[in-house]
């Protein structure tokens, strides 16, 4: 009877975390990984002194996972800098996130095209957008990171 007991409240004690594993709408799981990811750039941009600016133009979120990228992205580099994220994952569809650095280096938005795989949110405007929450068009989900004047984010 006192293992049926316990089984039971070690089994409740774990479920709001089951929950969010298992039946987390996808949407908001693209943009609890777009929040993980955008902290991840801007703590990046802390340690570097750098943004790693891919070939596109885009953010290169290969650089988070990659302690050789790290190292070279400043001259000052972080000589033997751990990756800031074991690996880069994909949104809930299986696609990659594009993020960008906003206007003036205002912010990050790290986006999901959404079940669709289009990108409907125009990026260079989601700066001027008042509800960051919904700041994403079309079935986009993602994370909008404010950066503070020195830097941080806020």
């Amino acid at each position: 009877m006192l293992g049926v007991v316990l089984l039971m409240t070690g089994s409740l004690a774990l479920m709001p975390f089951a929950r969010t594993l298992l039946f987390e709408e996808p949407g908001q799981r693209a943009g609890t990984l777009a929040q993980e990811l955008a902290h991840a750039l801007a703590d990046f941009r802390h340690e570097t002194g750098a943004w790693p600016f891919g070939r596109d133009g885009d953010l290169d979120l290969t650089a988070l996972a990659a302690p050789a990228a790290a190292e070279s992205a400043s001259p000052g580099g972080l000589p033997g800098a751990a990756p800031l994220v074991r690996e880069i994952p994909l949104d809930p569809w299986g696609r990659p996130f594009r993020a960008v650095l906003l206007a003036g280096g205002r912010g990050v938005a790290v986006v999901s095209a959404g079940p669709d795989g289009n990108f409907d949110t125009a990026l260079d405007r989601l700066w001027g957008r008042r509800d960051v929450a919904h700041a994403f068009d079309g079935d986009d989900a993602g994370h909008v990171l404010t950066l503070a004047a020195a830097g941080g984010d806020r």
